[in-house]
C-alpha cells in the first residue's frame, strides 16, 4: 500500500532505535574499516596477503564485544571479509601469474572499500548493517 511521504506522523509514531553510546560506535565502525588500510598496505607486499589477514579485526571486535551492537557489527564485517577472502585468494594468486589480473585485485579492493564505508558510517550513526552481498558464515 501507497503511503504519502508528506502526510503527518500518527501521534504514537517512533522512530527507530538507534544506538546511541558513542565508544560502543566508534568500536563498532572500527571492525568495518580497518581492513581496507590492512588490505592497501599488504597488498602492496604481497597480492595474497590481504585475504589471509583481513578478517583479523571484526574477529577480534567480535569476539571482544560486549553489547549485541558491536558483536552484530563485528559478526556482518566478518562475514563480508570471508566471503570477500574467496575471490581475493583466486585473484591474488592470478595476479602473480596471470599479466594485468592485477587489475581485478584492484577492483576487488574497490568495491570492498566501498561496502565497507557504508559500514562504518552506518555503525557510527547508530544504526545496524548488514552487508548486501556477504554469505552468512558465521552464525548469530
Amino acid at each position: 500500500m501507497y503511503q504519502n511521504p508528506y502526510q503527518q506522523r500518527p501521534q504514537d509514531y517512533q522512530p527507530p532505535a538507534v544506538h546511541t553510546v558513542p565508544v560502543e560506535r566508534s568500536i563498532a565502525g572500527l571492525g568495518h574499516w580497518i581492513p581496507a588500510p590492512v588490505a592497501l598496505l599488504f597488498g602492496l607486499l604481497l597480492p595474497i596477503l590481504p585475504p589471509l589477514l583481513c578478517f583479523v579485526a571484526p574477529l577480534v571486535i567480535m569476539l571482544v564485544a560486549r553489547t549485541p551492537f558491536v558483536r552484530e557489527h563485528g559478526r556482518q564485517a566478518l562475514n563480508f571479509q570471508l566471503t570477500a577472502a574467496i575471490p581475493g585468494l583466486l585473484f591474488g594468486i592470478l595476479a602473480m601469474t596471470v599479466p594485468y589480473c592485477w587489475i581485478l585485485s584492484l577492483l576487488l579492493f574497490v568495491a570492498c572499500l566501498v561496502f565497507e564505508i557504508l559500514g562504518a558510517v552506518k555503525a557510527g550513526t547508530g544504526e545496524w548493517f548488514r552487508y548486501p552481498v556477504a554469505i552468512p558464515f558465521v552464525p548469530r
